[in-house]
């Protein structure tokens, strides 16, 4: 019942924050989970977003929301090692489902698959399932507009 969704994404502005990254990437993976979930219903709450590293990521409170991937792509270069901007590179994002969540997922998965209903699984047998997306962050620097999406 573990399954990865992956999707990959371009031209994320490199100053994007948190919120507003999370909120790219779940309207991209959400057509894909409800395929793979058999339309499970999902809110945007309900996921984790973690680094590569599984760190999580959250905005810093009272910091402005913003640049949580610009240092991926600001390389060090010549002799005073002042940052440039170097596009082209990938960076990855996971979107965590909650545990209590995925369970309820497994349950309804389970009952379109057996037709019996109210079966609880089995916590032990049901690993926490994930969604990933692999951000090919084609990234610019140059001024966006800001997405106003929230949380």
């Amino acid at each position: 019942m573990h399954q990865n969704i992956s999707e990959a994404i371009s031209n994320i502005p490199v100053h994007i924050g948190v919120n507003n990254l999370k909120n790219i990437a779940f309207l991209t993976i959400y057509p894909l989970f409800l395929k793979w979930s058999k339309n499970s219903p999902i809110a945007i709450h309900e996921l984790r977003s973690k680094s590569k590293d599984w760190v999580k990521m959250v905005p810093l409170p009272g910091v402005p929301d913003v640049d949580v991937i610009a240092v991926k792509f600001f390389v060090k270069k010549g002799k005073s090692c002042v940052p440039q901007f170097q596009a082209g590179k990938g960076v990855d994002v996971f979107l965590e489902i909650e545990h209590e969540k995925h369970m309820e997922i497994v349950t309804h998965l389970e009952e379109l698959e057996t037709g019996i209903h109210n079966h609880t699984p089995d916590p032990v047998e049901s690993p926490v399932c994930f969604i990933f997306l692999v951000l090919l962050l084609i990234a610019f620097s140059h001024p966006m507009p800001n997405i106003q999406l929230q949380d």
